[in-house]
């Protein structure tokens, strides 16, 4: 067994049946729809590839964080491609009040990114039918053959597969009937297609022909942008929503390298919040974050001078950002979104974790869920967790010459 799920082993307590057993999620109602965004890929190993050619779905992660000290989820190093694994996600989530999750997802013209997450764990799922779920295309470059295609008939190929694949199942989250559909930088796919105009009159009715063939309503398309307030000029998305908000520490500037309070986030967002309502042409979803620290990202991958951490990110601070952004949601339309549940290596997590433990999933249920009494979170034995940890990488031992957050 390795140190680290030793150490897990130290916090795991009774709750679980035993091996191969995930307790039942107990569901809370919310009058709001909490959702939050996945990553995939934590099953990534050098084995781990679904193309003849080195890509991005060989590289863990894990390895990267390993020489950190932190962060540490509760799962340990966890596969995330096991249905078992997404098991546990779900059930923690619905005691929070989650209801749905936005799965990042990465295509280009036929060609897919971390797809395993999805695809061979959540949808295998036993508890997966009680969760909701959508995509959020992540159509920025990686290591993609061909260069980024969002003409017309790439965007009806990822259409038909999402409407194959995911828009007939009960749990695709839909608005009035409609799939819900996320796009990560409309402003590109709106460039490739002629403008907003023609993108409006002449590809989204394309789309929506292709999805009546399957007996689909038409897509209730959200854009997403880190910086929602650049998404004024468009008209034609049914709603827009943010990613992360880090960026957003207006009394301490944003320059990274650089660390700031993380209250100095949760004070602007409300203000930010509000503009977003008087300058957008179209609906806004409120959502928040828990943190942000992505050491293992720049410092780790040897780019110091990307360093942007939020620090003494508590979840008090967290639970008063959650407070004041379900004070502002739309009783029209009634989700909030949260970043993320397990962006381990942005150090944007709710996801249990070995320094947080369930504090935020406590103060989502505690908001969200005011009248159900305080949760006794079930945990994973150390047998389980050892058999979640990802095969075929090299998670380097701590030393005092390891970088530390």
């Amino acid at each position: 067994m390795t140190t680290l799920v030793l150490a897990l082993a130290a916090i795991a307590a009774a709750g679980a049946d035993g091996p191969g057993s995930v307790p039942a999620p107990e569901p809370v109602k919310t009058d709001v729809r909490v959702g939050t965004y996945i990553f995939p890929g934590w099953y990534r190993s050098p084995l781990t590839s679904d193309y003849p050619y080195a890509n991005h779905d060989q590289e863990s992660e894990w390895e990267t964080i390993a020489r950190f000290d932190t962060p540490r989820p509760v799962l340990g190093y966890y596969d995330d491609a096991l249905p078992e694994v997404n098991d546990w996600h779900i059930k923690w989530a619905l005691e929070a009040g989650i209801s749905w999750f936005a799965f990042d997802w990465y295509w280009n013209a036929g060609e897919q990114r971390l797809r395993r997450t999805l695809e061979e764990g959540f949808l295998n799922a036993e508890y997966g039918p009680m969760m909701d779920f959508c995509i959020h295309w992540c159509n920025h470059g990686l290591d993609w053959k061909k260069p980024l295609d969002f003409g017309p008939d790439a965007l009806e190929e990822m259409i038909r597969y999402c409407a194959e694949n995911y828009f007939q199942r009960p749990n695709y989250l839909k608005i009035d009937g409609r799939p819900v559909f996320m796009v990560w930088d409309i402003e590109s796919v709106v460039k490739q297609n002629g403008g907003a105009e023609r993108f409006a009159d002449e590809v989204i009715p394309r789309l929506n022909a292709a999805l009546a063939s399957y007996g689909i309503k038409e897509l209730f398309l959200i854009a997403v942008h880190n910086a929602p307030h650049l998404l004024e000029p468009f008209t034609f998305p049914d709603a827009a929503t943010g990613y992360s908000y880090a960026w957003c520490t207006p009394s301490v500037g944003f320059n990274p390298p650089g660390r700031v309070p993380y209250e100095r986030m949760i004070e602007a967002l409300p203000g930010y919040w509000d503009g977003l309502r008087d300058t957008l042409q179209v609906p806004f979803i409120i959502g928040t974050q828990s943190g942000w620290d992505n050491s293992t990202r720049t410092v780790g991958a040897g780019n110091p001078d990307g360093l942007w951490v939020l620090e003494d990110n508590r979840a008090d601070l967290f639970a008063r950002s959650l407070r004041e952004g379900k004070g502002r949601v739309e009783p029209d339309l009634p989700l909030f979104l949260i970043e993320a549940w397990n962006e381990w290596g942005e150090g944007s997590f709710i996801e249990p974790s070995t320094s947080h433990g369930f504090a935020h999933l406590s103060a989502i249920r505690k908001v969200f869920a005011p009248d159900a009494p305080p949760n006794t979170w079930a945990r994973p034995t150390p047998e389980q967790i050892e058999a979640y940890q990802v095969r075929g990488i090299d998670l380097a031992p701590q030393s005092e010459s390891s970088p530390t957050k």
